[in-house]
């Protein structure tokens, strides 16, 4: 595939199933094999996997939105970088957010899509977490001992 139409397929995807919930594009867009890797968040191997995270993140945020401010493509990869804005309206515990805070929030990101046979198979991710604490008026979790 080129470099446009993985761009293509990467900005259906952020428009249809994680700005609209459209998940009936799984499997269109997405390699059974795909792989979610993040520092600030969770990691997920697998489809099944991925799905529930992003349902997680629906109940974090009803209207959660990914906004791409800009794209680079090459070769099998797609760079991203944006912003993550909405409203807690539900509880993370895993993150620090024991109860929905009512508070908005907009915070960058970015991330690197790897392709395969057109679809996509890897996502590195990162999130500016901290940012988003502030906003919403909590306290970031304590990092494990010896991490």
């Amino acid at each position: 595939m080129s470099t446009e139409q993985n761009k293509a397929t990467l900005k259906r995807y952020y428009d249809e199933i994680l700005n609209k919930g459209n998940y009936s594009l799984w499997g269109e867009l997405m390699d059974d094999d795909y792989y979610l890797e993040s520092p600030t968040a969770r990691s997920d191997k697998g489809l099944e996997a991925a799905k529930q995270g992003y349902e997680m993140r629906k109940t974090f945020s009803s209207d959660g939105q990914f906004l791409i401010d800009e794209m680079i493509a090459e070769g099998d990869a797609v760079a991203i970088r944006g912003y993550l804005k909405g409203t807690n309206t539900g509880e993370a515990p895993a993150q620090g957010i024991p109860t929905a805070t009512g508070k908005q929030y907009n915070a960058a990101f970015a991330a690197v899509y790897y392709f395969k046979n057109g679809k996509i198979a890897k996502c590195w991710t990162l999130h500016d977490t901290l940012t988003r604490y502030q906003q919403l008026g909590v306290t970031p979790p304590s990092a494990p001992a010896g991490s």
